[in-house]
Formats: C-alpha cells, structure tokens, sequence
C-alpha cells in the first residue's frame, strides 16, 4: 500500500449521469421529472469496481443503510470481478451483533483472498 491511499465510492442506492450528490439516486431534469437512473445491478456495481481498479484506486467504501443493497453481499459479489481491489465494507453498530459481524467479516476475508479493508 502506497503512502496515500485513494478510495472510490460505490452507489449502492443507484445514480444518475446528472446525480445532484454522492451516493444520491435522485436527479431532476429541468422540467422537474426525475432523470433516469441507473440501477445497483451487480453488473452496474461491477463495471464501477473494474474502472476503480484499472484507475488505481486501492480499494471502495460499500455504504450500508435503509434503501440500499445490502454491503457485505455485494462486496463478496463484487469480489468475483475484481482482481486486487480492497472493499470497505460500512458498518452500523447495534444493527447485528458483534459476533456475527466479526463471522461476516472473517468470511469475507477468507472468500476474497484479505481484501477487507479495516
């Protein structure tokens, strides 16, 4: 790992080529209707990992909450079309037990090779 490390951010909730924010699934154009989206299908999400990859970037957050795919099943997935890409893989404590947090993690380590980024 290189002294700085460069991260991308994985829209999980969906985006759009006139996104009004990161991670915002919601644009509209001027006459006030929702632009169209583009889905998080895993091939969407993994066409995002490869660019990141192939741009250098070390590894990706993959954001957790209400609205949104869930993280750690589609970093594994992602996983499988990636080569040396780390996934950060966001957290909300309280919603799953620490033990079964740190199981989800220890699979993850182990079915991607360690590229959980902690």
């Amino acid at each position: 790992m290189s002294a700085i490390s460069l991260d991308w951010f994985l829209p999980l909730t969906g985006d759009s080529r006139t996104d009004i924010g990161l991670g915002s699934a919601t644009a509209y154009d001027p006459s006030g209707r929702v632009a169209a989206q583009r889905e998080p299908t895993v091939d969407y999400l993994a066409q995002i990992a490869r660019a990141a990859e192939q741009l250098d970037y070390e590894a990706v957050l993959v954001p957790s909450g209400g609205g949104s795919e869930e993280s750690w099943t589609i970093a594994s997935a992602l996983t499988q079309h990636t080569r040396a890409l780390d996934y950060l893989s966001a957290v909300r404590p309280g919603l799953v037990s620490p033990t079964l947090q740190a199981q989800t993690a220890a699979t993850f380590q182990s079915i991607s090779g360690g590229r959980l980024r902690g």
